[in-house]
């Protein structure tokens, strides 16, 4: 490392001193703001209509943060306003463990909540064990509520929370979406006079211009902590240089298809953009590049998955200027813009003692402007990314949220819906980090990751 690298990684790293010091105190004054404005929300919401048959106690349990447990405590006292004799108890628990207790809990068939809010790349484990329910007879009781959510919500969304994926039955309901896409400052584009690149080629060109380590400027970031979540990074690239994980998801197929051209262009791609990365991205989680998003860090990031506060003026003072748009797409046959969907939905849980109260609440927290526009209110206003249409398209001067209503027909799934599907993930990153660190060349590193799926879904019984 140079002395200038070295000057520029000691700001950097003072930045995030000082970021951490202030954090609690912004934290604090973005939980008040956003607590003022659902309050508002709630205090003059009036039910169209009151269903006080239904009742009983439910426990809702999820993963704290905005997205999962703010949200759901947002729409609450409406909830209640509607289902007055329902009472919701709240069981959240910090993010670190929860995936790991929730299948665990679904392994042995624990009672202890009735509805659970996770990402739907899990529901294929969990279904696995048998602690799933689908909720198609629920929905059968309420058509025209039904009919409206297949409609409102992109297929490419709702489709997700079908088992088997596509052409099953709906075990999950959602009106939560994320996108993997670009996220970028407009006005340093604007100023060095570059379009937003379209391709990976012009998007190398663009982040070798706009890295300026010795300003505190770096023209790449992205989550590429060695796993999982540069296996995020590997697979978005790869899509949209036309790729896919099999040859084909039937019987005499499931052939790993990552040491193809698609996977090459790829891990080219990735090569390139990491001489201009942010320090922050070779152990980066989406938090880390947030963050460096948010203090002015960096300008661009290709292919990100981002959050809505980046454009709240309480988390940055960029929040006018950081805008989302489709990510770059590459040469290889059947190439095109393909962000990878992630997102959250909820489930039933087989155990639970309260199906009706409980279905009731999924139904209510999952509605979009067809039951009541204020429910999508006070989501947004919680910080919430919405899947349904009826809520992105009227919250189009978001420039979070109109990314979002850009990218969903477009998406491709950021796992495959077979319960490998999370090793095969953290598998594709550990290679493609391999490789970036030069610890492989090229042709081992997608060779392993073809073998090393394939020793999986043998595992699996896929090829008996």
């Amino acid at each position: 490392m140079n002395d200038r690298d070295h000057e520029a990684r000691q700001s950097i790293e003072a930045q995030v001193a000082a970021d951490r010091k202030n954090w609690l105190t912004r934290r604090r004054f973005l939980q008040a703001s956003t607590a003022a404005a659902v309050g508002a929300i709630a205090a003059t919401y009036e039910p169209k209509q009151v269903f006080a048959d239904v009742g009983g106690q439910i426990t809702l349990y999820f993963a704290e943060g905005k997205r999962w447990g703010e949200t759901q405590r947002a729409v609450q006292p409406l909830f209640n306003k509607v289902y007055p004799n329902v009472e919701v108890n709240f069981a959240g628990q910090p993010i670190s463990d929860f995936f790991q207790t929730v299948i665990a809990r679904m392994a042995v068939k624990s009672a202890d909540f009735d509805c659970t809010y996770i990402d739907w790349g899990r529901f294929p484990a969990i279904h696995a064990t048998g602690a799933m329910d689908s909720i198609e007879d629920h929905l059968a009781k309420d058509p025209g509520w039904r009919d409206d959510y297949l409609t409102d919500v992109p297929k490419q969304v709702s489709d997700l929370y079908r088992i088997p994926s596509g052409d099953g039955e709906l075990h999950g309901l959602t009106d939560d979406g994320n996108v993997m896409t670009t996220f970028y400052r407009k006005d340093v584009f604007d100023a060095a006079g570059i379009a937003l690149p379209m391709n990976w080629d012009d998007a190398i060109s663009a982040a070798q211009e706009l890295h300026a380590p010795d300003q505190d400027q770096y023209g790449f970031v992205s989550c590429f902590q060695r796993g999982a979540w540069a296996g995020t990074v590997f697979w978005g690239v790869h899509a949209t240089c036309g790729g896919w994980w099999f040859d084909k998801m039937e019987p005499g197929g499931w052939n790993p298809a990552f040491a193809t051209d698609a996977g090459y262009e790829a891990m080219r791609v990735i090569e390139q953009l990491m001489k201009y990365a942010h320090p922050v991205s070779a152990n980066a989680t989406e938090d880390e590049v947030n963050k460096s998003m948010a203090n002015g860090t960096s300008v661009y990031g290709p292919l990100n998955w981002g959050t809505a506060v980046l454009n709240d003026p309480t988390f940055t003072e960029f929040h006018e200027v950081i805008h989302v748009d489709l990510p770059p797409k590459g040469q290889s046959p059947g190439s095109d813009h393909k962000p990878q969907m992630g997102g959250l939905g909820q489930f039933l849980n087989s155990g639970g003692e309260n199906k009706e109260a409980a279905f009731a609440w999924m139904q209510f927290f999952n509605s979009g402007d067809y039951t009541d526009p204020a429910i999508g209110d006070a989501k947004v206003a919680a910080g919430a990314q919405p899947a349904r249409a009826s809520i992105l398209a009227r919250n189009q001067d978001h420039n979070f949220l109109a990314g979002l209503y850009r990218a969903f027909p477009y998406t491709v799934p950021y796992l495959m819906q077979i319960p490998e599907a999370n090793a095969i993930q953290a598998l594709m990153g550990e290679e493609c980090a391999d490789f970036v660190n030069g610890e492989k060349d090229i042709d081992a590193a997608l060779k392993a990751m073809d073998d090393r799926t394939r020793r999986l879904m043998e595992d699996g019984g896929y090829y008996g």
